[in-house]
């Protein structure tokens, strides 16, 4: 399987990129790995900054709604998830 080849100078790339969203540095945006398992993964990190937005919009939206965040249902009071996201929450929290 050939390698899939990146720039070199990623820091160029992601300075780019963050100009471009009008925020700062995107997290997570480390050096470009030399190849992947497949094809899904080279997918996820050429579209990673559109996807985590995406997520965060959606996000946004549910909670300004007053729907989970997880499902879309109907929220416990001054929560941003549904009873039963909070109870496993809890649970997966718990000391």
């Amino acid at each position: 399987m050939e390698a899939i080849s990146f720039p070199q100078n990623t820091r160029q790339v992601t300075r780019h990129m963050a100009e471009k969203r009008g925020r700062g540095r995107p997290r997570g945006f480390g050096t470009a790995p030399g190849d992947f398992k497949d094809r899904f993964q080279k997918f996820y990190y050429e579209h990673r900054a559109r996807l985590n937005d995406g997520r965060r919009i959606l996000y946004e939206e549910r909670k300004a709604k007053g729907l989970c965040v997880r499902c879309g249902k109907k929220t416990v009071q001054k929560s941003v998830f549904c009873r039963h996201h909070l109870d496993l929450s809890r649970q997966y929290n718990r000391n």
